[in-house]
């Protein structure tokens, strides 16, 4: 370690020496337009140099914008996505209890069919299917309707976070 470090000193000295002869040579060989040249090139090494750093500040300042704004954005969509997911759920559960209902009243009547003595009693036990099958599906079709609509108007609400906001929480972190 300490040998890298002397390494870098000598080629550190190495360059500023010859940085410095190469100065006096430019100088001496042109006189005062010499030294004037020279005095524009430092500056302008300067103004490089600070250029560079400041590129570089704003650089870091951008990342670290973006990265607020990318971590908001995941959160808004794994909110987004696990509220659709509990919404598409409950439709999935009120459809179940759809068709099991459907399926209860279908082995129901099959089994009152079976009881039916005459012509009317089995008229009866279909007109009663039928009554109970279309009250309980204009039923279930009313849920999941108010269930999707209640969807739409969530998903149709203003996100909690904005990019600027999370921008300028990210300033008043620094």
């Amino acid at each position: 370690m300490a040998r890298q470090e002397r390494h870098r000193e000598r080629e550190t000295r190495g360059t500023a020496e010859h940085e410095t002869s190469a100065r006096h040579r430019m100088s001496s060989e042109n006189g005062p337009n010499g030294e004037q040249a020279v005095r524009m090139a430092e500056r302008m090494g300067e103004r490089v140099q600070s250029v560079g750093r400041e590129a570089q500040a704003g650089l870091q300042e951008g990342a670290r914008e973006f990265a607020a704004m990318s971590e908001r954005a995941f959160e808004a969509w794994m909110r987004s996505s696990n509220e659709a997911m509990r919404r598409v759920l409950e439709m999935n559960m009120e459809l179940a209890t759809w068709g099991r209902e459907q399926l209860d009243d279908s082995i129901n009547a099959v089994r009152s069919l079976a009881q039916c003595r005459t012509v009317g009693d089995a008229y009866g036990v279909q007109i009663g299917l039928m009554r109970s099958s279309m009250e309980k599906s204009l039923r279930h079709a009313t849920n999941v309707f108010n269930m999707a609509t209640r969807a739409m108007i969530g998903g149709m609400q203003a996100p909690q976070h904005t990019s600027s906001s999370a921008a300028q929480e990210v300033r008043q972190a620094d």
